[in-house]
C-alpha cells in the first residue's frame, strides 16, 4: 500500500512540474510550423520541390485525407499523449540518463521506446529510427528482414504503403517535438 502511494504521489508531482517548465502542445506545433516553413526555403532549398523530385509528394500532399506538412506539426502536440510520454523528455548530459532512467536521447533514438506497443501506457515507438523505417516502408513497400537477410514485402497497396507514410510523417514531428524540449531547461532534468 504504501508503495502505491509513493509512486501514486511520483507520477503526479512529475506531471505538475512538467506543466510548470514545458511547451504546450500549441507551442509544440507551433515550433514544428515554423521549422517546416524556415527549411523550406534555407539557402536556397526549396523543400518542397526537393520532396517532389524525390518521392513525389509535397507537405500540402495529403496522405490518408491528412497533409503531410499538418503530420508533421500535430507529431509536435502527439509526443505528450498520453501524459506518461513525457516523463522521458528530460535529459542530464552528466549521466546520461532522464528524470526516471530513460534519457530524452534515448527516446528519441528509439533504443528504448521500440520495446513498447501503440497501445502501451508510453504510447507506442514513434522515434528517429521508426520514421526512418516507417518512410522506407511507405516509399518501397518492403521492410529488411534480418532473420532471412533480405528485404520482405509489407506493403502491397498504396493505400498500406500511405500508412507507413503518415507513421513516418508524425513521428518527424515528434523527434522534433523532443528536440524543442532540450532548448526550455528540462535536458538538464
Amino acid at each position: 500500500m504504501r508503495i502505491r502511494f509513493v509512486l501514486t504521489t511520483l507520477v503526479f508531482t512529475i506531471m505538475q512540474a512538467n506543466s510548470a517548465i514545458c511547451y504546450e502542445a500549441r507551442m509544440h506545433q507551433e515550433i514544428n510550423r515554423f521549422a517546416i516553413e524556415r527549411l523550406a526555403h534555407l539557402g536556397g532549398l526549396d523543400l518542397n520541390v526537393h520532396l517532389e523530385r524525390s518521392i513525389g509528394l509535397t507537405l500540402d500532399s495529403a496522405v490518408q485525407g491528412t497533409e503531410l506538412g499538418q503530420r508533421i506539426i500535430r507529431g509536435g502536440a502527439s509526443e505528450d499523449e498520453p501524459v506518461l510520454r513525457s516523463m522521458h523528455h528530460f535529459h542530464d548530459p552528466t549521466r546520461d540518463a532522464g528524470l526516471v532512467g530513460v534519457s530524452a536521447a534515448s527516446w528519441a533514438l528509439g533504443t528504448v521506446q521500440s520495446t513498447w506497443p501503440s497501445g502501451s501506457l508510453f504510447g507506442g515507438d514513434y522515434s528517429w529510427p521508426t520514421a526512418n523505417r516507417c518512410f522506407f516502408k511507405g516509399l518501397t513497400g518492403y521492410e529488411y528482414d534480418p532473420g532471412s537477410l533480405r528485404y520482405v514485402q509489407v506493403a502491397g497497396s498504396p493505400a498500406e504503403r500511405e500508412e507507413y507514410l503518415a507513421e513516418a510523417f508524425r513521428a518527424l514531428g515528434q523527434v522534433m517535438h523532443l528536440v524543442a524540449d532540450r532548448d526550455t531547461g528540462r535536458s538538464r532534468s
